[in-house]
């Protein structure tokens, strides 16, 4: 059995893969170390998946709940997500657990539970899966810490894992620290002394009192300020001011000027 249990939602499928390849390629965890039943190899046939389930549970050492609103309808989830609150604690058999917040669910959906007092963390979050990383590694989980893979890998995991939705569709929410982290689409030609980038998504719509018909979102900045970017890049940043725009090529242009930027 594994070291680490996977509890998920059979109808996250999708996301549950990323993050088993996430684990394995980005953080350096081998398979063996990981029970998840979604994956093939997993359960052996001719077994009691459920007896199989309980085995491993009270074996591994970590238990990584990966809460979505499919997870919330689940009654199978809540007996899983309940075994290993209680096998939590050193008093308790010393599980660790670390849940996974991802899509529409936050924390504050879990107030009335027992898990209202666990720090959790955030699937879409790259500050959290640095974190998620960093105590694997502070675990004893990963063999060996490898760093500069691990930032090269993150930039595509949180692509793949974001909603899979038209540019205009994807809403990009910060972080609890005020960050943003959005992927370079297009390079807007712009006078030698200026930097024009256009992000993939909108910046969540409240800053600004509403969305405008076609709106699409540039990040526009002073040449030298912060390194030039190409397509596909991905970038963290933050910003103060912004100003819509509207240009004969383009209908509505919203320009981002950012206070903070750096490509991940």
């Amino acid at each position: 059995m594994g070291t680490i249990f996977i509890s998920h939602c059979t109808k996250d499928i999708e996301k549950v893969n990323e993050l088993m390849e996430f684990l394995q390629v980005g953080m350096g965890i081998g398979r063996e170390q990981i029970f998840c039943t979604s994956v093939n190899g997993t359960l052996r046939p001719g077994t009691d998946f459920i007896q199989s389930i309980k085995v491993a549970m009270k074996d591994c050492k970590v238990v990584i709940p990966l809460i979505s609103e499919n997870y919330m309808k689940s009654n199978f989830c809540f007996m899983e997500l309940g075994a290993a609150w209680i096998l939590s604690g050193e008093q308790d058999g010393g599980k660790e657990m670390w849940p996974l917040l991802t899509g529409k669910i936050k924390f504050k959906d879990l107030k009335d539970t027992p898990l209202c007092k666990l720090q959790m963390l955030c699937l879409e979050s790259q500050d959290d899966m640095a974190v998620l990383y960093d105590v694997l590694c502070d675990q004893k989980l990963v063999s060996k810490r490898n760093t500069p893979l691990f930032n090269q890998k993150l930039p595509g995991f949180m692509g793949r894992i974001r909603p899979k939705e038209n540019d205009s569709n994807v809403i990009l929410h910060s972080d609890e620290r005020g960050y943003y982290l959005a992927e370079i689409s297009e390079i807007r030609p712009v006078p030698p002394s200026y930097r024009c980038y256009k992000i993939k998504g909108l910046v969540e719509s409240n800053l600004f009192g509403g969305y405008q018909s076609g709106e699409t979102h540039w990040i526009f900045f002073h040449a030298g300020i912060y390194e030039d970017l190409t397509v596909g890049d991905f970038v963290r940043f933050k910003f103060s001011k912004s100003e819509l725009k509207q240009y004969s090529d383009l209908k509505n242009a919203r320009d981002i000027y950012p206070s903070e930027l750096k490509k991940v």
